[in-house]
């Protein structure tokens, strides 16, 4: 299976184009976004590669890495808008260990995957023209 394609733009290039919008557009957009975004976390941790398509790191006996043990790090690792900011809401302790580890986030200044992107460019197309007053 080949990479996934990854943005040239990373996540801190996103912040900054969203602080560039109005504060109730940028709001309007990241709550639009913020589901999407969580949908696609959750299906690049159920596929079993990282964020960008590679196979996971295998465990220290060689096997390959579910990460199900409990189901806690699926479940407690979403994304929620507070005003125009998105943030991951990670809920277990060792959930940042497991992303750094696991990439199945995107990670800081990482590049983003292609699909995250055309996501958020469509949530802010949508958006942007409704606010503005365009028909």
């Amino acid at each position: 299976m080949g990479a996934k394609k990854v943005s040239k733009r990373g996540i801190g290039d996103l912040r900054r184009r969203l602080r560039d919008l109005p504060r109730t557009v940028a709001a309007q957009v990241a709550r639009g976004v913020a589901p999407a975004v969580t949908e696609f976390a959750g299906s690049d941790y159920d596929s079993g590669q990282t964020v960008y398509g590679s196979p996971r790191p295998l465990s220290a006996d060689g096997a390959p890495v579910t990460l199900h043990r409990t189901g806690a790090l699926r479940r407690d690792v979403y994304f929620k808008a507070f005003g125009p900011i998105i943030r991951c809401v990670i809920g277990p302790k060792y959930a940042k260990y497991m992303i750094g580890r696991f990439e199945f986030l995107p990670i800081g200044t990482a590049s983003m995957p292609v699909k995250w992107r055309k996501r958020l460019e469509q949530e802010v197309r949508t958006v942007v023209p409704q606010e503005l007053g365009a028909p």
